[in-house]
């Protein structure tokens, strides 16, 4: 989870290992929870 927007540092976090990125406008528990069944 991110406080920037995608454009800012997805990228780098991926890069660096990140399975995912949820920047903060499109956060929120169905988010969270689809994000968490993807990379589970």
């Amino acid at each position: 989870m991110s406080t920037h927007e995608s454009g800012d540092y997805q990228d780098t976090a991926l890069t660096a290992g990140a399975d995912a990125f949820i920047p903060k406008s499109e956060f929120g528990m169905d988010a969270l929870g689809e994000l968490w069944r993807q990379v589970g």
